[in-house]
């Protein structure tokens, strides 16, 4: 069991965030373009367990854009990329500690089909290339700069097959499949999943 002192550190906080969006559709009902933008802070109720002091906020942002193709009940795809930038990430099992910034960039494919009557498929495709930017590590600790962060696969792909007989009012018969690349459990990268 770890314990820590009492904390001194009231943990007063605060922070102005923004969010925002412009999409535009230059073929209508068919093609859309999008690019939204959003900051984030997340005050954290919990403390260093080795210093005993209160974890700082973590706060960041995120842009993302994309392109959207629909045809109404037959064809929906979505292209999108992304990047998000995180500060302050509280990393670790058992004991947790708080590192500098992450940074996640990739892409996201979605698509669904009618290919036909009564049959439909989904698919997904994602890639995410997250890191910990550079840090300054703790005296007697490992450096995590460019280290891969927890819990994200590099590539994930996932499957679904559905199929509605027509003679049988009702019925729906779904098969799918998902897939995920190799994970790291921690921030130090020498335990996989």
């Amino acid at each position: 069991l770890l314990t820590a002192p009492a904390n001194p550190d009231k943990g007063s906080y605060g922070n102005f965030t923004y969010r925002g969006a412009v999409s535009f559709q230059p073929v209508k009902n068919f093609l859309t373009t999008y690019i939204s933008a959003s900051s984030f802070f997340k005050p954290i109720r919990s403390y260093d367990a080795r210093t005993g002091n209160l974890f700082k906020p973590e706060s960041g942002f995120q842009v993302e854009g994309g392109v959207k193709i629909e045809k109404k009940n037959k064809v929906n795809f979505t292209l999108s990329g992304f990047y998000i930038e995180k500060n302050n990430l509280i990393v670790g099992h058992m004991v947790r500690t708080q590192v500098g910034t992450a940074i996640s960039s990739g892409l996201e494919l979605d698509a669904d089909a009618e290919i036909t009557k009564g049959l439909y498929l989904k698919m997904g495709y994602a890639y995410t290339n997250a890191y910990f930017a550079k840090q300054t590590p703790e005296q007697g600790r490992p450096d995590i700069s460019n280290n891969k962060t927890p819990w994200t696969p590099k590539h994930s792909v996932n499957t679904w097959i559905n199929y509605e007989p027509q003679q049988v009012k009702g019925l729906g018969l779904g098969l799918g499949a998902l897939y995920i690349d190799k994970t790291y459990q921690n921030q130090f990268n020498n335990q996989i999943l």
